[in-house]
């Protein structure tokens, strides 16, 4: 499939043949979804606990005795109702973790990816070098290429001075190609790549991992 390849000025320098495989395939957003809700799951650290009145120190013994005091009878100053006592039903120290296989993963990137190319909202850049770091001057790239306030920038490798400049930025980031993820395509309106980051990732996701194994062997 040809796609326009622009330069860092916003100018049309010319087409770029990129893998229907990677940027060509139908939605699925079954999957999408499912893959969105485990990476969400994957990032929860699971570490609030809360103490049950058998984990909550002291109340060994009867606040009072049972009979005769005209108050409600209880067996200890630790259970739920009192302050400072266990707590009902609060959270446990758990892991949220869920597995998703390779191939879902990989097809939900692709299918994100897709999406954006065929929405136009994919820009494709022939490079993007930057001396030094300069928040005004990636606002002046990013204005000249019209990619939006919600962008993300994928590169071959992390770049500093690239990354830096998008520090202040809010709804702009910085990350190379083979970190690109499903909750990344997802929350940024505007894709842009170089023409080195959309080979790195044809070259990642454009072939099954098991028919790659078996070119390798062989």
């Amino acid at each position: 499939m040809e796609y326009p390849l622009k330069n860092a000025d916003g100018e049309l320098v010319g087409t770029i043949k990129i893998h229907d495989r990677v940027f060509g395939i139908p939605m699925n957003r079954a999957v999408v979804h499912q893959a969105m809700v485990a990476q969400r799951a994957n990032s929860r650290k699971g570490t609030a606990n809360t103490k049950t009145r058998g984990l909550v120190s002291g109340g060994g013994r009867k606040p009072w005795r049972q009979k005769g005091t005209g108050r409600a009878r209880q067996g200890s100053i630790r259970s739920p109702q009192w302050r400072g006592g266990g707590i009902v039903f609060g959270p446990l120290t758990r892991s949220y973790r869920q597995h998703t296989p390779k191939k879902m993963r990989r097809l939900a990137i692709r299918c994100l990816l897709s999406e954006k190319a065929a929405t136009g909202h994919l820009i494709i850049l022939d490079g993007l070098s930057m001396d030094r770091p300069s928040t005004k001057g990636l606002i002046s790239i990013l204005g000249k290429i019209s990619a939006g306030p919600s962008t993300l920038i994928a590169l071959k490798e992390m770049e500093q001075s690239a990354h830096r400049s998008a520090r202040n930025l809010p709804k702009v980031r910085v990350a190379p190609a083979a970190l690109l993820n499903v909750l990344d395509l997802l929350n940024y309106d505007h894709l842009v790549m170089t023409q080195e980051a959309v080979q790195k990732a044809e070259s990642l996701w454009a072939e099954e991992p098991s028919r790659r194994k078996l070119e390798v062997s062989s």
